[in-house]
């Protein structure tokens, strides 16, 4: 048998660990289970996604709106911010 050590959030720890022992396994036997699967599947056994805030269609949005910022077009003052100081200050 090998020990591995790893880092990890407590609130995450210990949310795994409820969930886990819900499920009659312990975090170490949950971390087997994950690895087996993924030698088996060749891949990790589930569908990793990323944020859709950063997806692509929303950059070319957020790109698009720089740019009209940039060239002072559709930019709307805040009513927050002071129209007298220079938002680089």
């Amino acid at each position: 048998m090998s020990q591995v050590s790893f880092r990890i959030d407590e609130k995450l720890k210990n949310d795994g660990e409820r969930l886990f022992k819900s499920m009659g396994m312990n975090m170490s036997v949950a971390i087997t289970v994950f690895i087996q699967q993924s030698l088996q599947r060749g891949k990790l056994p589930f569908e990793v996604v990323g944020d859709p805030f950063y997806s692509d269609s929303n950059m070319r949005e957020l790109e698009r709106r720089a740019r009209e910022m940039d060239a002072r077009r559709n930019v709307a003052e805040h009513e927050l911010l002071d129209a007298e100081k220079p938002v680089h200050a």
